[in-house]
């Protein structure tokens, strides 16, 4: 008898031991579901296996496998969160409490009367809360908390969906046991899968809204491929010749990229990952590679200026100000290297050559005024305007080129990085100082004043080294925040912690604009407004000019070279939140000249840009205004190459208004970029835009998510001329494209022009049919034609062309209209 009961309880404890071992594995499995680790459960379940199974399986050393595997699962949604709320912005504060209150946040969601799903919500709610409590007090904003609050709550749906994985993964390879797998099916005969698809719902949801990068997918280069092998071709025929000018300088990266017209899209991906990692140096890095510039040696800095000058401010502050002023220091020195080579005279007509056009010097007095009170002599000014109407441009052209090639580009360039650190740590180091004077401080340096505003001043005009700005509404007007290396300080700064501020330009120069110097500006609260009767707002002429604008909805004005505008220099200017408007005449909203980086970067809400209604476009449509901006560089042709051009707004739905040349275009041997992030967005331009390629040039425009209208008239959507490259890429979204011709994946005059759409049901109306959705051109006396490729790849889309769904069609003169929605796909030619 007592062997039986011996056996009995064998037996019991065996099928014990076995019924321990799947409901582990499904208790871990829904732990998974609401962010917890439940992935131990099968690391323990597996561990049981261990004594229970005879088929050698699972072994010590599966078990250690599962182990890893968990422990490295654990590490990553530790880190998960704070990544979130990083790579928005967010401080390191935020994204500690992003991760502490996500396991908070499901441990109390057993409170909410659903099972795993009040967890869920739990976790995402308390990952969410804590995120944006934190930003809140920090930025007193609540559109740019919640913008990095969110990235938490993204960054939290990720971690559940990698876990739910990893944690069924190990389950079923636990569950190739026989007896476990016999329980399992028993089990899920009465076990609700909602949800299970509610999890993966919402995180495909995250994973679609999120969008992916700018370069080609693996998919995308085999729809490519076989479109262009229905012509005969290979990516290799793209890379027919086109670097044929003979311009005295130009960036090599483009005249490669001219020949590799697919690198274009990677150059693109560098510009999406520096956003998204939201890191100044990762710009700096950024701007140094592509203007291909080299690192210059260390410099020594005399003694900074002696404690004793900051005797009257706290201990904080003045610390604060002795690293700021030695940043200053070297900042300067490296500028003294940057011009040394450079005259008075050189300057002046330099900065008389950039303004003449942009500002129309001829016909505008207060123009001609505003350029000769900046320091600019009347007799270069009228020098300037009389080489202008020469009929050979030569002459005048070699002696601006003679002149920019005398500045060390080098230095300049490292001399705006050093200055903006400095600018950007001291407000980092007093932001949450409180012990603000009443009264006004200031301090003389050699470099100019640096003043903190007491709290009853609500107006500075001066020019200054530094100005603070504790806390009010105020208004910044002539000298302020701008440096001018002809007429006063080359160094200019402002930090203004709060208040709707208002930013007036009413000299050549604004806030956060540069000729021959360094500007910055931060703003860390506030609807503000700004505006220039001229140039500025984040404007490098032979300097750099930075702006970073934190929250609120802000209003941005100026008639031209703002809103993210440089030559032979960088201009930047960074707005992180709120709904705004952003107006320029022209030449503005990332805009480059030459050798010249200009940025504008919007990371969040419904914004608007508009640019034109200054000059008219009087040599192809005299009642239309020529842009030049929204992510567009322009050379000197055919003298000289131009530069980088990049408009990147990441989050919103946008509307982005323009007339000719704008909106991811470049002209002779340059590169313009307009990348969009997430949102229903409106394009509209009407001649030479959104992603073109003009003589010999680079243009691209990427939307990651939405559903978008494109509107344009010739040339455009895709489309380039003259030994150009330009592409339109839309990854997501139900989107519309209307144009009247040569258009939408038009290569025309030797160049290579395509528009891919991903997904979506989308609509292509083209006014003539010949010249639109996929054409070429034979490309006359010259020894290469062009190609012209339009590709949808998933959806149901109309066309006013002969092209249909599921068809790959073959256009005239070397072009091809395909779009694939399965496996096979018919082959047709038109």
């Amino acid at each position: 008898m007592w062997e039986s009961f011996l056996a009995g309880a064998q037996y019991a404890g065996y099928a014990a031991g076995w019924i321990a071992l799947v409901l582990l594995c499904f208790v871990g499995f829904f732990l998974a579901m609401i962010g917890i680790s439940g992935m131990w459960m099968v690391v323990a379940a597996a561990v049981i296996g261990l004594f229970l199974t005879q088929s050698g399986r699972p072994t010590v050393l599966d078990v250690c496998v599962c182990a890893g595997i968990s422990a490295a699962v654990d590490v990553t949604e530790w880190f998960a969160g704070m990544w979130g709320v990083r790579r928005r912005g967010g401080s390191r504060l935020a994204a500690l409490m992003a991760s502490l209150g996500g396991i908070g946040g499901a441990l109390l969601g057993f409170l909410i009367p659903v099972p795993v799903i009040g967890n869920l919500l739990g976790m995402l709610i308390g990952s969410f809360l804590l995120a944006f409590l934190v930003e809140h007090r920090r930025l007193q904003r609540v559109g740019a908390a919640t913008h990095i609050a969110f990235g938490a709550t993204l960054a939290c749906i990720a971690v559940v969906i990698l876990k739910v994985c990893v944690t069924l993964g190990m389950a079923l390879w636990l569950a190739d046991v026989p007896m476990v797998r016999w329980i399992m099916n028993a089990l899920l005969k009465r076990v609700s899968l909602f949800s299970i698809v509610v999890a993966f719902a919402i995180g495909g949801f995250a994973v679609a809204a999120q969008g992916e990068g700018i370069e080609f997918s693996k998919q995308e280069r085999e729809q490519l491929d076989r479109a262009l092998q229905a012509m005969n071709a290979t990516v290799a025929d793209l890379g027919f010749a086109k670097d044929l000018g003979e311009p005295r300088s130009a960036l090599k990266w483009i005249r490669e990229t001219l020949e590799e017209p697919l690198q274009l899209n990677r150059v693109g991906q560098e510009l999406w990952d520096c956003a998204q990692q939201d890191d100044a140096s990762n710009w700096w890095s950024f701007a140094r590679r592509r203007l291909e510039l080299e690192p210059i040696s260390e410099l020594s800095i005399s003694d900074a200026i002696t404690p004793s000058v900051w005797s009257n401010a706290a201990p904080v502050l003045a610390d604060a100000l002795m690293q700021f002023y030695a940043g200053a220091q070297l900042a300067n020195l490296l500028l003294d290297r940057a011009f040394e080579k450079l005259t008075s005279e050189q300057m002046q007509y330099l900065a008389a050559s950039a303004f003449a056009s942009a500002l129309n010097l001829e016909d505008e007095k207060a123009s001609r005024d505003a350029l000769r009170d900046a320091g600019v002599e009347q007799a270069l000014i009228e020098q300037m305007l009389a080489d202008s109407k020469q009929l050979d441009e030569t002459p005048s052209a070699e002696m601006l080129l003679s002149a920019s090639e005398r500045l060390d580009r080098s230095a300049l360039l490292e001399a705006g990085r050093v200055f903006q650190g400095a600018v950007q740590t001291f407000a980092e180091v007093v932001r949450d100082f409180t012990d603000w004077p009443e009264e006004t401080l200031r301090w003389e340096t050699p470099f100019g004043a640096i003043v903190i505003l007491g709290r009853g001043v609500n107006v500075f005009d001066e020019a200054a080294l530094l100005v603070v700005n504790p806390g009010s509404d105020t208004t910044y007007r002539g000298a302020a925040g701008s440096a001018n290396g002809l007429s006063r300080n080359r160094l200019a700064a402002i930090v203004d912690f709060d208040g709707d501020d208002l930013y007036v330009g009413n000299e050549l120069l604004g806030p956060g604009a540069a000729l021959f110097g360094a500007a910055v500006v931060l703003d860390f609260n506030g609807s503000d407004t700004w505006r220039c009767d001229f140039a500025g707002t984040g404007a490098g002429l032979w300097g750099v000019g930075w702006i970073e604008d934190a929250g609120g909805n802000d209003i941005y004005d100026a008639r031209a070279l703002s809103q993210g505008a440089a030559i032979a220099g960088v201009g930047v200017l960074l707005d992180r939140a709120g709904n705004d408007s952003y107006r320029v005449g022209w030449q503005g909203q990332g805009f480059a000249g030459w050798m010249g980086f200009g940025l504008l970067l919007d990371r969040a809400g419904a914004d608007r840009y508009f640019a034109g209604g200054y000059v008219l476009d009087y040599e192809r449509n005299p009642d239309r205004y020529l842009s030049l901006s929204q992510g567009f560089s322009i050379g000197q042709r055919p003298f000289s190459g131009g530069g980088i051009g990049a408009l990147l707004d990441l989050e919103g739905n946008d509307v982005y208004d323009a007339d000719v040349f704008a909106q991811g275009v470049s002209y002779y041997y340059s590169a313009g970029f307009l990348l969009d992030g997430s949102g229903h967005d409106r394009y509209s331009v009407h001649h030479y835009g959104q992603g073109c390629g003009i003589h010999l040039s680079l243009g691209l425009l990427v939307d990651v998510a939405g559903d978008d209208v494109y509107k344009g008239s010739t040339l455009t959507q895709g489309a380039a001329h003259d030994f150009a490259v330009g592409g339109l890429m839309d990854r997501g979204g139900d989107d519309t494209y209307i144009a009247k011709q040569n258009s939408q994946g038009h290569g025309m005059n030797n160049s290579v022009g395509w528009l891919l759409d991903a997904a979506g049901d989308d609509v292509y109306e083209g006014r003539d049919s010949d010249s639109t959705q996929g054409i070429g051109n034979t490309g006359g006396t010259r020894e290469s034609g062009s190609i012209g490729l339009l590709l949808d790849l998933g959806g149901t889309d109309r066309y006013s062309s002969p092209g249909v769904n599921d068809r790959l069609l073959l256009r005239p003169n070397y072009g091809a209209l395909y779009d694939v929605n399965s496996v096979s796909v018919r082959e047709g030619e038109e």
